[in-house]
């Protein structure tokens, strides 16, 4: 795990730039920071060249130096942040086609996989990743990412100009044109908590869609070349992916692989079905006496407290009390990290749930180095509660010609549930459920036109799984997912999701999640039942969550004026009396405006922190 960026420019790229730029981010790896600057024909300098690249290193897998980044020779070069936990297999099937390897690291693997393969080595990965990949004599930069968006990619491109990143703000930082904040991408965080792929906050910067890989002549960068190396509708059909393999040893082995590490590793615990599988299965592994649990402990009694369960899970499973760490999380200590988060969160943020990921991260990253976590689970095996209303709406018959003459109506005086069933773009439909706001259906139009996946998400229109695909596609990557990798990143530590591993997704993606006569997750529930019978399935699903409404009525109640009262307000396109409207609306008891208010809270915020970049 770790981070990585590079410019290539007709202007002088200096080492001070490219080591300013590795110094910004070297959280995400402070274990090496490698640098290295080459001229036009890409042959190394000391200094001034054309094409200049950083990496810094989390070593995870091969501590040795040998395996520090950028990895090259004289033909090629690799920026690599991720994990290929297939890595043992590739590496097999490339010595017995005559290679050999210097190091034991998945890097050099999958180095050499990309020199011998090409662009078909992406196809053979089974981890999560982004990557840069250069070959020197062509000139030809390839950039990819993992299939489900666990690692992050930017770029920027102009005609003289490309810069890939792992993060936004080094590309802020190194590239030479000076962006704008994106009026649409506003417009789509307000709407669904985070940005769509493929735009960034930040106009003319844009991510690397997931299960993507990107070709680009660098002497003529917007001549490059996207294309999808796996997608949605590939796992979904059957005749692929058909697997009738128990769900028990799929996932016995995908968290095997990623049991494997050179250095300690734990897992984040709470009293929910994806980590209590994953906890149940780690502790029948070899690595068990070795693993730490993590847990979150609030300082006042609240619903959203599960480190009680969590521990009577835990130690009911058998596991050592010095092998399971509580996490004590105060309000004062929540709000000291959100004014502080977004020195590391590139794009704004609407899932509160980051900071209590930033808390146990930091916790855990002074014992551990890698974490698993249960990320991914509702997505693969339909865990949201949703998902269940999706089922109900697509059951009313509000649609017809008799009563959809109502719509309009509905929509012009916000009758939102009216809105919803008779809405006939099933992803504006689906999106609404999610939004906190309600906005004309011309604006949805226009939000959903910018996304990638509107085109691909119509191939599953008449399926039960529409809305779980739509969540895996685009809140999974772009919502879940992000705040997953910066929170964990922040402090040095490597996040695995073994729910996300290539055969989860495949299998899950193949069989029905959804059925109205089972409960919600309930093939994953079955898993859990044969495993541990004594779990409560009774427990109501409470999430990762904080009590934002609360606190954000006590003791955030100062900083969430000043935020919505400062000058940004309107420079964000802000309305800001609406916005003191809300927040007397919350500070009055009424819970519905906490989320809007924290929407946009966190727009300010990151803001005002990204202009003093």
């Amino acid at each position: 795990m770790c981070g990585f960026g590079g410019i290539y420019s007709s202007s002088n790229i200096t080492r001070e730039v490219i080591s300013g730029a590795a110094k910004s981010v070297s959280f995400r790896g402070p274990d090496n920071t490698g640098l290295a600057i080459f001229d036009k024909n890409f042959d190394e300098v000391a200094d001034n060249g054309s094409f200049g690249v950083f990496h810094n290193r989390l070593s995870i897998i091969d501590l040795d130096q040998r395996s520090n980044q950028p990895f090259q020779d004289e033909d090629h070069l690799l920026l690599f942040n991720g994990e290929i936990y297939n890595f043992l297999d590739i590496l097999a099937e490339l010595e017995e086609l005559g290679y050999t390897f210097t190091t034991e690291s998945d890097t050099e693997v999958l180095f050499v996989a990309l020199k011998v393969w090409g662009n078909k080595a992406v196809t053979k990965l089974n981890g999560m990743f982004a990557f840069a990949f250069l070959d020197k004599n062509s000139g030809t930069l390839v950039i990819s990412r993992d299939r489900a968006g666990i690692k992050p990619l930017y770029y920027s491109i102009s005609s003289d100009e490309f810069c890939f990143a792992s993060e936004l703000d080094t590309i802020t930082r190194i590239a030479g044109p000076e962006f704008q904040v994106s009026s649409t991408s506003i417009s789509v965080y307000r709407q669904l908590g985070f940005t769509g792929a493929p735009d960034s906050i930040w106009s003319g910067i844009s991510k690397v869609k997931p299960g993507t890989i990107i070709t680009i002549p660098l002497s003529k960068p917007n001549d490059l070349e996207v294309n999808s190396y796996w997608s949605a509708a590939h796992s979904t059909d059957r005749s692929h992916y058909y697997d009738d393999r128990p769900l028990l040893s799929t996932l016995t082995a995908a968290l095997n692989s990623q049991l494997i590490a050179d250095v300690p590793i734990g897992v984040f615990v709470s009293s929910g079905v994806d980590s209590s599988v994953l906890a149940a299965i780690a502790n029948q592994s070899d690595a068990a006496k070795d693993i730490t649990y993590f847990t979150v402990k609030f300082d006042l009694p609240t619903a959203h407290d599960e480190s009680i369960d969590a521990r009577k899970f835990l130690t009911r499973l058998g596991i050592k009390a010095e092998q399971i760490k509580q996490v004590n999380v105060t309000s004062k200590s929540i709000l000291d990290s959100w004014l502080s988060i977004y020195s590391f969160l590139d794009e704004p943020c609407g899932d509160y749930a980051v900071l209590l990921n930033f808390a146990i991260s930091k916790v855990a990253a002074e014992h551990v180095k890698v974490v698993i976590t249960g990320d991914g689970g509702d997505e693969i095996f339909g865990g949201y509660e949703r998902y269940k209303h999706w089922q109900h709406y697509k059951r009313q018959s509000y649609s017809s010609l008799i009563l959809y003459p109502l719509y309009g109506f509905a929509s012009f005086v916000g009758l939102r549930s009216v809105v919803i069933r008779l809405e006939k773009n099933h992803l504006i439909k689906y999106l609404r459920t999610l939004s906190p706001r309600s906005i004309s259906i011309n604006h949805w139009k226009k939000l959903i036109d910018s996304l990638s996946i509107t085109k691909e998400v119509k191939k599953f229109v008449n399926k039960s799984d529409f809305p779980r695909i739509v969540d895996f596609l685009l809140y999974l990557p772009d919502g879940m997912l992000f705040k997953v990798d910066r929170a964990s990143m922040a402090v040095g530590l490597e996040a695995r999701v073994p729910f996300l591993d290539n055969r989860i997704i495949d299998m899950g993606m193949s069989k029905e999640m959804l059925d109205a006569a089972k409960p919600l997750k309930w093939r994953l529930k079955e898993v859990l039942r044969d495993l541990v019978p004594y779990y409560d399935f009774e427990r109501p699903k409470t999430g990762f969550s904080l009590p934002l409404a609360q606190w954000m009525r006590d003791d955030w109640s100062d900083v969430i004026l000043d935020l919505i009262s400062s000058d940004d307000v309107n420079l964000l396109g802000l309305n800001r009396f609406r916005l003191k409207w809300e927040y007397r609306k919350l500070m009055r008891g009424n819970d519905y405006y906490a989320y809007r208010l924290w929407i946009d809270c966190n727009l300010i915020l990151w803001f005002q922190s990204k202009k003093k970049l």
